[in-house]
């Protein structure tokens, strides 16, 4: 799976549960879905379970303490880094 789908893949959910912002897709790569309140605590689980379920992969908590998780592209390398290791 390429980055391109990857990132699609996760600005689609984050749209589905709230739209985002002009000026944040603008650079969405760097959008802070978790600091800019996008997403709350309960929203993250869902978002996770859909995440895993499409990638048939596993996000764990140290991912989620990961200072890139709340970025669509730390998000997007994390699944990247799994992904690889699924696949050997």
């Amino acid at each position: 799976m390429n980055q391109k789908k990857i990132t699609n893949f996760i600005v689609s959910r984050l749209n589905k549960i709230k739209k985002i912002d002009k000026k944040n897709l603008k650079n969405i790569d760097d959008f802070d879905f978790i600091s800019s309140g996008h997403i709350d605590s309960i929203e993250i689980l869902k978002f996770n379970f859909e995440i895993e379920n499409k990638f048939k992969i596993s996000i764990n908590p140290a991912d989620t303490v990961s200072i890139n998780f709340g970025l669509v592209k730390g998000l997007r390398s994390i699944i990247l880094k799994k992904l690889s290791k699924t696949s050997k």
